[in-house]
């Protein structure tokens, strides 16, 4: 669920040249080690990116990748959008195509349930929570005068690794976030970490969810909170932290703790029971069917796999599709009808007489009828 991860390279969508525009270096990780705060320390050594062939500031390919993914059938947009979020140097971030993403998903094992019609989607969702990020992140940063412009410089996706707050906030009974990055943020050459925690909040409005997300308005209703603040890495971080608590609390207290799906009600259980079950009958009234067939319609089968000529073949077709109607209880309306029609008349001198024209309307609504019964039984 890497958000800005599976985004690099300059506003010009170039490849990084081995470090960021706001001065990362190739070989080591920008990330303080030591800090006063155990469990609110900076990345550990092992965090940092090693491989040669990865950007140290978002741990992506130096190269982007817009190559289909093997195996990918359908074509991907390879468009990328600027962000709004500043990289230093005068740069802004570029957020990753709809390939790019669907790539770097594919590499990192996260593709259980991603499928490739809903790549756009889930990159105009991945930008428009960065830009909901970077705007939680600047409330903070409006607190230090003494940078106007304050730029991101690197980040990392810490998914597996809950902050101590959302550990926490779990025990006391909330949801786990679903997601968690950290953020370094260069403060006109303070570099300041900050621990960003993605709740999914099941009572956002409607609208919320059917809405398309939108990069330009970071304050529409979402079903995502942010929950957004600076890592307790030194004392500067704390008092922002102590100082902002009061107009957070109260922010939280308005909005509501991020709930769980509700649980069902007796009456959808009971619903939800009943639909099982009836979908198990029609299951097992299936396998019956299909046995029947087989049983019954056997030589049916065989006569139209071994029909030759036009004339051969409309007969055992016709003696399949009516052994089908009986077999399956299905369509009896319509196999009587074209027994009906194809038995004639008989004229008064003794011969027999068949309507073709309705024999052969007959026949398509028989077959057309079983069509709609197979589709219907799958």
């Amino acid at each position: 669920k890497s958000r800005m991860g599976a985004g690099e390279s300059r506003a010009d969508g170039g490849p990084p040249a081995g470090s960021s525009a706001g001065g990362v270096p190739t070989g080591g990780c920008p990330v303080q080690h030591q800090s006063p705060h155990p469990d609110a320390s900076g990345l550990p050594p092992s965090e940092c990116p090693a491989a040669r062939h990865l950007n140290p500031a978002n741990q992506m390919p130096q190269v982007p990748e817009q190559h289909k993914w093997p195996g990918q059938k359908q074509d991907l947009s390879k468009e990328r959008v600027v962000s709004g979020i500043p990289k230093g140097g005068g740069d802004t971030w570029t957020y990753p195509s709809p390939q790019m993403f669907y790539n770097a998903v594919k590499r990192k094992g996260k593709d259980d349930n991603v499928k490739e019609d809903d790549m756009d989607l889930v990159v105009a969702i991945h930008n428009s929570m960065n830009e909901r990020t970077w705007e939680a992140v600047l409330e903070w940063e409006r607190r230090h005068s003494e940078c106007d412009k304050p730029t991101l410089k690197c980040f990392k996706g810490r998914d597996h690794e809950p902050s101590p707050k959302a550990r926490l906030k779990t025990l006391l009974g909330c949801p786990k976030p679903f997601d968690r990055h950290d953020w370094i943020i260069d403060r006109c050459g303070r570099e300041v970490r900050y621990v960003i925690d993605y709740y999914m909040d099941h009572r956002a409005q409607p609208e919320a969810f059917s809405q398309w997300p939108r990069m330009d308005a970071p304050s529409a209703p979402s079903p995502v909170i942010v929950d957004v603040r600076p890592a307790l890495d030194d004392l500067q971080s704390v008092y922002d932290r102590l100082c902002m608590f009061p107009s957070r609390a109260w922010a939280a207290a308005v909005r509501g703790l991020p709930r769980p799906p509700p649980r069902p009600t007796p009456e959808q259980l009971a619903q939800l029971e009943q639909e099982q079950l009836a979908a198990a009958q029609r299951q097992a009234e299936a396998a019956e069917a299909v046995e029947r067939v087989r049983s019954q319609c056997g030589k049916a089968f065989a006569a139209v796999t071994a029909c030759k000529g036009p004339k051969d073949c409309r007969v055992a077709s016709t003696q399949l599709n009516l052994c089908l109607a009986e077999a399956c209880g299905a369509c009896q309306d319509e196999a009587q009808a074209y027994r009906t029609i194809a038995a004639g008349t008989t004229t008064w001198w003794g011969t027999k007489r068949v309507d073709q024209k309705a024999e052969e309307q007959a026949f398509e609504a028989l077959g057309e009828c079983l069509r709609t019964y197979a589709s219907a039984a799958v």
